[in-house]
């Protein structure tokens, strides 16, 4: 019987296994390790969870999206306040849609906290997206910074 170089035939015995048939096994010797004929180990559950547990922590895209719906809202909202402006000078009328606005958008956030986990890091992202959507659309570095801090005091 020919024997092929790169493998060869080891005969185990009684004393070695704990059953009295002897077992043949075919060993490489030159093996790589992406042609072992083993199959890999599945993943501990315990570790699969965490990494999943992990990953959501660091899902800021709902939160993101948020904010910037929130800041685009008030971007329309304020584009339609100065055109009922120019025709008409009733500053009172205008705070009170400025007030009307921010209270949907506290409503808004409400509904948005039960559906979703706020940590900190989805906070920042949130606050991030809605403060510089605000200073995209042409609002000074001041109201966005206190518009944002009452977003994130809201949060809480």
């Amino acid at each position: 019987m020919a024997q092929d170089p790169h493998h060869r035939l080891l005969r185990v015995t009684a004393t070695e296994r704990p059953s009295n048939i002897h077992f043949l096994q075919r060993i490489e010797e030159h093996s790589h390790p992406a042609r072992r004929w083993s199959r890999p180990e599945a993943p501990h559950p315990t570790n699969y969870l965490l990494q999943i547990m992990i990953l959501r922590w660091f899902d800021a895209t709902a939160a993101k999206n948020f904010g910037t719906e929130m800041a685009l809202l008030i971007a329309q909202k304020n584009q339609e306040e100065m055109e009922k402006l120019s025709r008409a000078k009733s500053t009172r009328k205008a705070e009170k849609r400025h007030e009307a606005t921010f209270l949907r958008i506290e409503k808004e956030l409400g509904s948005f906290k039960k559906d979703h986990r706020l940590n900190v890091y989805t906070k920042a992202q949130l606050g991030n997206a809605f403060k510089y959507t605000l200073m995209d659309n042409g609002f000074d570095q001041e109201f966005c910074e206190k518009t944002t801090t009452w977003l994130l005091l809201k949060c809480q």
